[in-house]
């Protein structure tokens, strides 16, 4: 699909999406839970791009504005191409594959469209970026409050999982990310 606009939101999760452990994490935590990718994603990239801790309003102002989209729209399609996993019968096994692909690739389109939409009311540019070293920091309190807007409770699988994000999301940071998540979900 042409016509998408720059954005470094997307430019960020489909690096770190492809980066070792990512996938595995994310789908993990979605499987747990039900939650969103993108949101997830967005609380690392808010944080890695200089933009420091999400406050309560912005988090939950985003996740208000991509939840109907994301709830009508991005799950249901997931909803159909899973129920074409392994066929459905009648349709012939191949066609039903050849479907659920294209189906992934609308998804991924609406995906994007999701992530435009979360920083919509963002400013361009953080006016003063923070220090990159304490973008872990940020992100991990971050994550946090989105599970607290969920919700739900950080278990240990979701630490270790948030862990892998994290480590991924800001390579050269030596903080024990692990450690941050569970200080984080104290908070």
């Amino acid at each position: 699909m042409n016509g998408f606009p720059d954005n470094p939101f997307w430019q960020f999760s489909t690096e770190l999406y492809g980066k070792s452990g990512v996938a595995p994490a994310c789908l993990a935590i979605q499987a747990r839970h039900g939650l969103d990718v993108n949101l997830i994603l967005f609380c690392c990239w808010f944080a890695a791009a200089g933009r420091g801790s999400l406050d309560e309003a912005t988090l939950g102002a985003a996740m208000a504005r991509c939840a109907p989209w994301h709830s009508e729209i991005v799950r249901a399609l997931r909803q159909v191409r899973d129920r074409l996993k392994g066929g459905f019968p009648p349709a012939p096994p191949a066609l039903a594959a050849a479907l659920r692909d294209r189906i992934l690739g609308v998804e991924v389109d609406c995906e994007r469209v999701e992530q435009l939409v979360l920083t919509l009311e963002l400013p361009a540019e953080p006016e003063e970026p923070g220090p990159a070293e304490e973008g872990p920091v940020h992100a991990a309190a971050n994550l946090a409050l989105y599970y607290r807007l969920q919700g739900v409770e950080l278990s240990e699988a979701d630490r270790e999982d948030l862990a892998v994000i994290l480590q991924a999301s800001f390579p050269e940071a030596e903080d024990d990310m692990a450690a941050l998540m569970k200080q984080a979900g104290a908070a």
